[in-house]
């Protein structure tokens, strides 16, 4: 029987499923288009009608490549909720779940007409927690600085959508039988990256309880100067006036080529120090938060982009490869972990599925998720005996941080 859930917005129709309960597509936000374009998002209008949440929603436009997410729209601002089984009675834990995509590409959205990309069913049931996912703004939408041309543009607009996702979870998640006191942000690469970013704002402090990071970018933000240095450098190629969505995705392309042959190793398009949202480096403004934290990172991070180097010269970058990872990853995050001030719990993730194994692949950047998470994809069969065990064993170690049992 579909479940309905009534909220102070309006009723909600969801799924229910073998791992519980899963409500897809619930809007947090108008949609940021027209006079919304470029600006903090304006929380969504109740609706007297039940709201058919049995479907994902778009994911923000985004170029095409290997981690791009297809269903696109500018109308983008969609969340979903995954409720595990449980007693009627009890409060479970919340897991906010931030994505990755280097902040341009990615999304939790429709991935096929029957699915979303980053469904966190299995996870909730595993964790036994309410677990919420988001879409925000990217690329271009959520990070291009343009308060310098005109200051009707407001900046960091999806770190903006990231907080009032969050405002939204706090005031509404009861409903779903979760419990608004005990939540945990998590996320992976520039979600992780994200979720050190909150922890850099002491103001909204109360809306969490503790934090997973899995392999953030600990270095990938940007000054004003820079922001604004990009910004005339992406409107150069593309000017504000001629932004369709095809000219962003061809221009997004150039653009990061750009940067990386610059010698730019951050993503290219990444929060900005702004003064206002951001007034310190997340890095450091995340040490005066001593929220309990879970942080690790792969053994192999940056092997992810082997693919895209030439096979008749990848062994020149064999090295290369190995050094960016401690530079990027190791180094870094081994470093924040030893001087932060609250309780804390560090991981290295090694292993490897029998399909990995047989393409000799190591753990690389992001290959963690299918494990952690039940995902079926080409080098992952979640129903593997070793790989299941493999990600249950870790839901059961996540599932007593998430609910407060392995702080010290």
């Amino acid at each position: 029987m579909s479940p309905i859930v009534s909220t102070p917005l309006g009723n909600i129709q969801g799924i229910h499923r073998s791992t519980g309960d899963v409500y897809w597509g619930i809007p947090y936000a108008q949609p940021p288009v027209d006079n919304l374009l470029f600006r903090a998002p304006v929380p969504v209008i109740p609706w007297d009608t039940v709201l058919q949440a049995t479907h994902g929603r778009e994911n923000c436009v985004q170029e095409e490549g290997p981690f791009s997410s297809s269903h696109q729209s500018r109308d983008c601002l969609y969340l979903n909720v995954y409720v595990p089984e449980h007693q009627p009675s009890e409060q479970l834990p919340v897991v906010v779940w931030f994505h990755g995509g280097s902040w341009a590409t990615g999304g939790t959205g429709a991935e096929t007409d029957d699915g979303v990309r980053y469904d966190l069913g299995l996870f909730a049931q595993r964790v036994h927690a309410v677990v919420v996912t988001m879409n925000y703004r990217l690329n271009v939408f959520g990070f291009l600085y343009l308060q310098h041309l005109d200051n009707r543009y407001d900046s960091n607009c999806g770190l903006r959508d990231q907080l009032l996702a969050l405002e939204w979870v706090h005031q509404n998640i009861a409903c779903f039988g979760g419990d608004a006191q005990h939540i945990t942000l998590m996320g992976q690469s520039a979600g992780a990256g994200s979720v050190l970013t909150i922890m850099s704002m002491p103001q909204i402090n109360h809306l969490y309880e503790r934090v997973i990071l899995m392999s953030p970018p600990m270095d990938s933000y940007i000054t004003r100067d820079e922001a604004i240095e990009r910004t005339n450098l992406y409107l150069r190629m593309a000017p504000l006036d001629k932004l369709t969505d095809e000219t962003i995705c061809q221009t997004n392309i150039r653009f990061m080529k750009k940067l990386v042959l610059s010698g730019d190793n951050r993503c290219a398009f990444s929060p900005v120090i702004d003064g206002q949202l951001l007034s310190q480096h997340p890095r450091q403004g995340a040490m005066q938060c001593n929220k309990p934290m879970l942080i690790g990172y792969v053994s192999h991070e940056t092997e992810l982009f082997t693919p895209m180097i030439p096979k008749v010269v990848q062994w020149l970058f064999k090295n290369r490869l190995a050094t960016l990872s401690e530079q990027m990853f190791f180094i870094p995050i081994d470093s924040f972990y030893a001087v932060y001030p609250g309780p804390k719990h560090k991981y290295i993730y090694r292993y490897t599925t029998p399909q990995m194994q047989e393409q000799g692949l190591h753990c690389c950047h992001s290959y963690e998720m299918p494990v952690i998470f039940g995902w079926k994809t080409s080098l992952c069969d979640p129903n593997d005996a070793r790989t299941r065990a493999v990600g249950d064993s870790i839901g059961a170690k996540w599932s007593l941080f998430i609910h407060g049992k392995w702080d010290n």
